[in-house]
């Protein structure tokens, strides 16, 4: 449940960021290259797990999923919809 609290906060961020997904591609881009190899892949194979939790927060379920994670008071505003600023990181990473 820990990958669904962490797609809530991130969804909670790409929805109201002001950044501009290639900027933020970038700074994942740049991020990444400072790690070695093996902390590039640990750091994908979780990311994979907030990806998948992100994209059935996305689905008409989420209420459940969010309850199940004991977050049954955040506010879901961020639709139905893939988030662009959340697309970017995962395209930089390799999970689009």
């Amino acid at each position: 449940m820990t990958a669904v609290q962490a797609a809530a906060k991130l969804l909670d961020w790409g929805t109201n960021t002001g950044l501009d997904p290639a900027e933020i591609r970038e700074a994942t881009v740049n991020w990444l290259m400072d790690k070695g190899n093996d902390e590039q892949v640990a750091f994908s194979d979780k990311l994979s797990l907030v990806d998948n939790a992100y994209q059935k927060l996305l689905d008409d379920g989420a209420e459940d999923l969010l309850s199940s994670a004991g977050l049954e008071d955040i506010e879901r505003n961020w639709g139905n919809q893939p988030v662009e600023s959340i697309e970017a990181i995962m395209d930089a990473v390799g999970l689009r």
